[in-house]
């Protein structure tokens, strides 16, 4: 090792101080042998808290990180406003690696301070409470407003009931003088129908002592009333009778409907060959209802002399009027010495008769 050098921290020593301005080491004399050997200047480390009082004059100077970025360099009293934290990293020269604050000796003291004790606040006075205000006057108004309409219905209330039991008790003391609604509405009054007042007094006009009606109008009321009811006395006549005119020809129907055959009828008439062979054969079709005949179905067998069917043929009638006839020829056969025939259809939506063999 150099003897111009610190040994603590190997930086260059300055001949005129006795510490190393690096690190603050104290340099001692050695003191020279009898071989008569210059005097050599020795170094003995010793700890931070026995030489930092005699380093007044030359310091360290310290870097840190706060966790966020590095700061530095400081001396030790620069780091007391600097906030250093025992957990942030230091270093200083002559330090191989970055180390926590307080494991350093000559930075414990940052850490030693006497804590102020917490001087309690007075108490302050209790939060000023929300005082509500008084509502303005116009809010007021709305009550107000309701209050006159509550006593504006109970008023008008009030006045119909004692306007009823009036009406009641003038009827009641003078009935001729009402009149009905159905009167009014059917007979009107003479445009010349006057109501005589008569005062109990001249000398206090407008008492009126009574009131009547003319006798024209209550004849006009009368005769109103039983027109009205002759009326209504001829509709229920009316209805009567349309009712007994229906029944009767319900009752008529019925029977037409179960003896229909007896006024539906068709006939043939023909000529006969020697030789064998119907000509001339025409149908008459007779409809003696009182009703309309929509549709009649004829059918015509022609008979063999044995009895046999030759053939058969089928003739149609339509809107057969009522109290009518209506025919038709029949097709010619060159066989059969006979005719007969048979009804197959029979409609009437007049009569409601609908029948079919």
């Amino acid at each position: 090792m150099k003897e111009n050098t610190c040994p603590n921290c190997h930086a260059e020593k300055h001949e005129s101080t006795s510490f190393c301005i690096h690190c603050g080491y104290k340099f001692e004399e050695i003191k020279p042998e009898e071989n008569g050997e210059d005097s050599k200047l020795t170094c003995e480390i010793e700890s931070t808290e026995k030489t930092s009082p005699q380093i007044s004059e030359v310091t360290k100077k310290y870097f840190f990180h706060n966790g966020q970025q590095q700061l530095g360099p400081f001396t030790i009293e620069e780091l007391l406003t600097q906030k250093l934290a025992k957990d942030n990293l230091v270093w200083c020269e002559g330090m191989e690696n970055w180390k926590p604050a307080a494991e350093m000796d000559e930075l414990k003291s940052l850490f030693m301070v006497a804590t102020t004790p917490v001087i309690k606040t007075v108490s302050t006075p209790p939060p000023i409470v929300n005082i509500k205000k008084p509502a303005p006057a116009e809010e007021k108004k709305p009550k107000k407003k309701m209050l006159i309409i509550i006593l504006a219905v109970v008023l008008g209330s009030t006045l119909l009931v004692a306007s009823g039991i009036f009406v009641i008790y003038k009827f009641k003391k003078n009935p001729d003088s009402a009149i009905t609604k159905d009167s009014i509405v059917q007979i009107a009054p003479p445009a010349d129908s006057s109501v005589k007042v008569a005062t109990e007094n001249n000398n206090i006009p407008g008492k009126v002592q009574n009131t009547t009606l003319p006798q024209n109008v209550n004849k006009t009321v009368a005769q109103g009333n039983k027109q009205q009811n002759t009326t209504q006395q001829q509709t229920k006549q009316q209805e009567a009778i349309e009712q007994q005119a229906k029944q009767k020809e319900d009752a008529q129907k019925a029977k037409y409907l179960k003896n229909w055959r007896n006024y539906v009828v068709a006939n043939v008439n023909y000529n006969f060959n020697n030789l064998g062979g119907i000509t001339n054969a025409k149908v008459t079709l007779t409809n003696n209802l009182p009703y309309k005949v929509d549709e009649v179905m004829v059918w015509l067998n022609y008979i063999l002399a044995n009895g046999g069917t030759w053939k058969s043929e089928k003739l149609t009638f339509t809107n057969i009027s009522a109290n009518s006839v209506k025919t038709q020829m029949a097709p010619v056969s060159e066989r059969g010495t006979s005719v007969k025939i048979r009804l197959s259809k029979v409609n009437s939506n007049a009569l409601g008769l609908y029948f079919a063999d």
